[in-house]
């Protein structure tokens, strides 16, 4: 391969490409573009062959090139090059430089490419002077809330217009070498953001959750309100109420006080941001851009129309269109347009329509090509593929009018999709129509991307969409519970298109839930497929694109699920904790969040996650006597709202975890370095204090210490309290005794309970909640080290640098590791290593003592292997990771393959395995003699297609389903 020196671009790119992310593991790789992560910052993109990019148009003798799934980073007047993108994680705290590595080009005769236009120009040849894109850019570092990127692009193609000869290049690797320190480290918050989290998955193939701290913040929300906020507020209430009781940490302030204008409210944001325990996910605008109710909104300058857009408020840190925080606005110019809107989204979100119609996968989906053309229908072909992939089987597709009609009357049967692709005044539909709507409760996500839908920045005029969230009343809502929409009436289809199919692709195939972050991924698709932002079209169409409605809302996708929550339903004053099991029909639930909310006096706010057994134990510290609400929230499952009742009683007696004291300091019963903390391998002496929270004296009280879990060893596990007057405490001189298994993880909970009973029987129970410090070894990288491409191909010999990272508080010594494979494609000749000492917060390898390895033979390039490493410490620390190790990078005489099912592809190029197969015509056309029967299609012209379903003659199995 060849070497190229290369610099970053200097007009770094603020981009994304619907084509790279379509490419993770949601998505079936292309036959001809093939993304490989080599080692951590280095990729290799590979075409199949040279020959598949070239498209001829044989009727005015142009040349296009294609790589599916690309975009283009060419700037209007250069050539006309396809690009594909990829997004690599990178540490903020370096600079980076790009190392090249190319194939030989492969030439293709007699091309001749046309030159980019942004938007559709009459097609012009390229001039010998034409420039043309960088074979790679590298973009300046991209700042996503938590997490710090770059945009690496590759254009795979060199032209010679002189010659109409085109240089292909079917491989190209990139690697990111670290160059020194950063000049200037940005802002990133302390903990990291389960709302975001689902997108950097989605963006980053091999997104580094590791590199972050294991706690995640509580989920926060910033309402910005009009200065009118009395009349406001009580409206309010019920989203607040709402939200809070979903685990939300909610704030609200006033125009009046940030002051009115964009800046001055995006500088109230951005210091809220910067400098809260909890920086807000979202911020919701609550009021029209101008009027009674007004928080003004931001006009770009790239363009003429000088559009209107929100877009600003997201942009806290960097210089880059991604966003800090999730935005929308709730747009209403009445107190009853805001009640209609705040009960659509409360009930849509808690107690949704289900009437045993399944009306959440249903979609509308229109499109208009008559002036727009035939993507707008391509467009909603793509999403309804997405739809029906996931399980919808009621699509309806309107295509061709009369379209006011035919979205009137499919609305009003109640869809959860509605998408709109067309031209300037949504062929027809507009506020009339929606207000003759009687869809009820039966609330649309809406996405009628166009011109003009979004112009909502004067008080003179409504937008679609602040017609659809404003729709109907409190009682009886119609239209749609949100909307995205396109301000000014000078959009672009190519654009419109790319923010569409990047909405849907994020909610439907990455597992996003929040109508923020679809439309946050609608922007950074149109980024990805425009990586050079021509003509300032990235730019503008971010701004254009906006949210009317909460963007916190989670959208529903299917009909829901029914949870079962067990739970007490009464508890006593001082009962520290409180155990929630959550089930539904097959069996436990994981991962559901549970909110425990005392709402008159905020004495107890608190939420967790079920485990794999669906159960979660959550503190309850100083819990006043009253009403505690329950509520249960999982992303598919009509959410569970219950309660339960804090009560005073005349016995009551429990500990005060917050006085413990620990006792390891190798004096009495205690062995341990005296550092006054829990570690494993240690004995401990714990004293405990008790309080009669009582209004009664309580006598004969026996306090008996209870093992939950295989943690710790029990020594001395009762002591005698005696007496205790109402309101006294009292520390008893005994102390519990017990030891610690060894090589405990830091954090690990040890499961202690205390059971506290008096001589009339009563009894009552506490949580201790004493967890470990240790060391906390995560896998950090796994490199292979060879002497060609860092990839372990088939039959080479090759080592295996890993590193770890000790996130504990404590050292973690003597550290070594043996690595397995089972797989007979894989030879292991040393599967010992050691790291010696990983100091705590640090990473380290094992490049002294690395594994060395070996691949058979005649394994298929791209295979997957699983692998595991099993590591000790000298504290009696044993833990495994998994990961997965690739053999080979296929070619072009290699299948492709396995996807996730397992299913390799040959074709008759691959010639050098049994299972190809030889190519072999078999004429059917009974019109040319074959024994096949003409079915009858007619294909009048160009997407005029025609389809016939017919019965296979033999059952056939793909994917696990049976065909016939």
């Amino acid at each position: 391969m060849n070497r190229h020196s290369s610099s970053t671009s200097s007009s770094f790119l603020v981009a994304l490409l619907l084509s790279a992310a379509l490419l993770g593991a949601s998505q079936p790789e292309s036959s001809i573009v093939r993304w490989t992560t080599l080692q951590p910052r280095q990729i290799r993109l590979e075409l199949s062959t040279a020959s598949d990019v070239v498209v001829r148009d044989t009727d005015n003798g142009f040349t296009r090139l294609t790589l599916p799934g690309g975009g283009t980073s060419s700037q209007p007047g250069e050539v006309e090059l396809p690009s594909v993108s990829r997004w690599i994680q990178i540490d903020p705290t370096l600079q980076y430089q790009p190392a090249i590595t190319t194939s030989e080009p492969v030439q293709i005769d007699n091309v001749h490419l046309p030159v980019y236009q942004a938007v559709d120009d009459p097609t012009q040849f390229v001039s010998p002077r034409s420039s043309q894109p960088d074979l790679v850019l590298v973009s300046d570092p991209i700042i996503l809330r938590d997490l710090a990127l770059v945009q690496v692009t590759i254009t795979p193609f060199h032209y010679h217009p002189e010659t109409a000869t085109l240089d292909v290049y079917t491989a190209v690797d990139v690697e990111l070498v670290p160059a020194g320190p950063a000049e200037d480290v940005p802002y990133f918050p302390p903990k990291l953001s389960r709302a975001f989290e689902p997108l950097y998955e989605a963006l980053v193939p091999d997104f580094n959750r590791d590199a972050f701290a294991d706690e995640y913040q509580v989920p926060s929300i910033l309402y910005i309100l009009p200065s009118n906020t009395s009349a406001v507020l009580p409206v309010l209430e019920p989203l607040f109420t709402w939200r809070q009781r979903s685990g939300y940490h909610i704030d609200y302030v006033s125009v009046s006080e940030t002051g009115a204008s964009a800046t001055s409210i995006k500088n109230y944001i951005q210091d809220q941001y910067l400098n809260s325990e909890n920086p807000p996910e979202f911020v919701v605008l609550v009021g029209d851009a101008a009027g009674t109710y007004g928080v003004a909104t931001f006009h770009e300058s790239w363009s003429w129309y000088n559009g209107e857009g929100d877009q600003p408020y997201a942009e806290l840190v960097g210089t880059d269109h991604f966003p800090e925080v999730f935005i929308g606005r709730l747009s209403f110019s009445s107190t009853t347009e805001l009640a209609t809107i705040v009960n659509k989204t409360v009930q849509y979100e808690s107690n949704p329509y289900m009437n045993g119609d399944d009306w959440f996968s249903r979609a509308l989906l229109v499109g208009d090509p008559a002036s727009s053309g035939i993507s707008t229908v391509i467009t909603n072909e793509f999403i309804k593929e997405r739809l029906e992939f996931h399980g919808s089987s009621d699509i309806r597709t309107v295509y061709s009018g009369p379209f006011p009609s035919q979205m009137v009357s499919n609305l009003n049967d109640g869809v959860g999709f509605f998408n709109y692709r067309g031209w300037l005044g949504v062929s027809g539909f507009d506020a009339s129509d929606v207000n003759t709507l009687t869809n009820g409760f039966m609330l649309p996500f809406a996405t009628p991307i166009t011109c003009g839908t979004g112009t909502f920045g004067s008080s003179y005029s409504v937008a679609l969409t602040e017609s659809l969230i404003r729709a109907g009343t409190p009682s009886q809502p119609k239209g749609a519970v949100c909307a995205i929409g396109t301000a000014t009436t000078g959009t672009h289809t190519q654009f419109n298109n790319a923010v569409d199919m990047g909405i849907y692709y994020g909610l439907l195939d990455e597992g996003l839930h929040f109508a923020g972050a679809a439309l946050a991924r609608g922007k950074i698709n149109l980024a990805q497929d425009y990586p050079a932002n021509p003509d300032n079209y990235v730019d503008i169409f971010t701004h254009w694109n906006n949210l009317m409605g909460d963007p916190a809302l989670r959208v529903w996708k299917r009909y829901p699920q029914l949870m079962t929550v067990d739970h007490a339903y009464g508890v006593t004053v001082g009962t520290n904790y409180f155990e929630v099991q959550v089930t539904d029909q097959h069996g436990v639930v994981e991962k559901a969040m549970v909110t425990l909310w005392k709402d008159d006096d905020n004495s107890l706010f608190v939420s967790g996650y079920t485990d794999e057994n669906g159960r979660v134990s959550l503190p309850m510290d100083s819990v006043t006597v009253g009403n505690v609400l329950v509520t249960v929230i999982k992303d598919g499952y009509k959410p569970y709202q219950g309660s339960f009742a804090v009560a005073a009683s005349d016995q009551n007696v429990n500990l005060l975890a917050e006085g413990i004291i620990i006792d390891d300091d190798s004096s009495g019963f205690s062995v341990g370095n005296g550092n006054g903390i829990i570690e494993g391998g240690e004995q401990v002496e714990i004293h405990v204090p008790f309080m009669n929270l009582g209004t009664q004296p309580d006598s004969g009280l026996v306090a008996t210490l209870v093992n939950t879990s295989d943690k710790v060893a029990l020594i001395v596990d009762s002591v005698s309290i005696g007496i205790l007057d109402s309101g006294q405490v009292a520390l008893p001189a005994d102390p519990f005794v017990f030891s610690v298994l060894p090589g405990l993880e830091e954090g690990t909970p040890l499961g202690l309970r205390m059971n506290i009973q008096d001589g009339h029987g009563n009894t009552w129970s506490g949580d201790l909640r004493l967890k470990t410090s240790g060391s906390f070894l995560k896998l950090y990288e796994v490199a292979v080290v060879d002497f060609s491409n860092h990839v372990l191909d088939p039959g080479e010999t090759a080592g295996l640098q890993i590193s770890l990272m000790n996130a504990g508080t404590e050292p973690a010594t003597g550290v070594t590791g043996t690595f397995m494979c089972s797989s007979p494609a894989v030879d292991i000749t040393q599967e010992t290593s050691n790291w010696n000492d990983i100091e705590p917060m640090s990473v380290q390898d094992n490049a002294g003592n690395i594994f060395t390895l070996s691949a058979a033979d005649d394994v298929l390039p791209g295979t997957k292997v699983p692998c595991f490493l099993v590591v000790t410490t000298a504290e009696g620390g044993y833990k495994s990771f998994f990961f997965e190790l690739t053999i080979g990078v296929p070619g072009e005489g290699d299948p492709l393959g396995p996807d996730e099912y397992g299913y390799y592809i040959y074709d008759s190029g691959d010639f050098m395995y049994t299972s190809a197969p030889n190519y072999n015509w078999v004429e059917i056309d009974n019109r040319a003699g074959g024994p096949g029967t003409d079915i009858q299609l007619y294909d009048s012209g160009n997407n005029q297609d025609d389809i016939k379903v017919v019965s296979l003659p033999f059952p056939f199995t793909f994917y696990g389903t049976a065909y016939d």
